[in-house]
């Protein structure tokens, strides 16, 4: 078995473009500490400590501009993943209050692919339209002392298998067929930002949103963005490059 450390710069495609949001992610973590709601263009972020100490399942906040997409970004301590499906951040009976992932992901937002669910799936629906998929390209995720940055590379359905069921991301190999299946998704409704055709490997760093689609609850949404920012330089992990069918 081969292991590698590394925090891979990824290969950005014009940079100018994303240089602005870097700038604002780094200027972010050094802002005093006020609950807001996120708003980029104002220098407002979330003071995710506070949340915290209201609930310590609460472990970051994700927010896409112009969206309804701002909201707590949550992990059941008690390993329930499906808690936050019908709980809102105060625990509370609700849906669609807040964002959540499984227990097969950590809070540090090092796996190599970190899948949110609880995003209402209207929202995602929009992606799949070009236009909009093109006027929506950032994903920010404010944690305690960083904002990272995903650029938006995907949206695309697929079949309703759970990701963290159907792909095994612990090893390079079950990234990399999350990645060659992601490329082989080829129709109208689903999209690849140009330029994002290949490259990918497991050494990235994807946050993948899903929901069940609207009009086909046996299939599910994607939208798939790729870790461009990163100002704390804490992302990082072991890549383990065997295959489990070789053990």
């Amino acid at each position: 078995m081969r292991r590698t450390r590394r925090y891979k710069d990824i290969e950005r495609l014009s940079f100018k473009r994303f240089f602005a949001v870097l700038l604002v992610a780094a200027m972010l973590v050094g802002c005093s500490k006020e609950a807001k709601t996120p708003d980029p263009e104002n220098g407002n972020f979330v003071d995710v400590h506070a949340l915290r100490e209201k609930n310590s399942d609460i472990f970051a906040w994700i927010y896409v501009k112009d969206t309804d997409i701002n909201l707590p970004l949550c992990q059941s301590s008690d390993g329930d993943d499906y808690f936050y499906a019908t709980h809102n951040a105060d625990k509370e009976p609700a849906t669609n209050a807040c964002a959540y992932i499984e227990a097969a992901n950590m809070q540090d937002m090092c796996d190599f692919n970190e899948v949110v669910h609880g995003v209402a799936p209207s929202e995602l629906e929009k992606f799949l339209d070009k236009v909009y998929f093109d006027d929506h390209q950032f994903i920010l995720v404010y944690m305690e002392g960083n904002v990272l940055a995903y650029y938006v590379i995907a949206a695309y359905t697929t079949e309703g298998t759970r990701l963290v069921e159907k792909y095994d991301f612990s090893y390079a190999y079950g990234c990399q067929q999350f990645i060659d299946d992601m490329y082989s998704q080829r129709s109208m409704t689903n999209i690849i930002r140009p330029g994002w055709e290949q490259g990918l490997s497991p050494e990235h760093f994807l946050l993948t949103m899903t929901a069940p689609s609207p009009s086909d609850p046996s299939k599910q949404i994607l939208v798939v963005g790729c870790l461009v920012g990163d100002p704390a330089g804490q992302i990082d992990r072991e890549i383990d490059w065997s295959n489990p069918e070789d053990e």
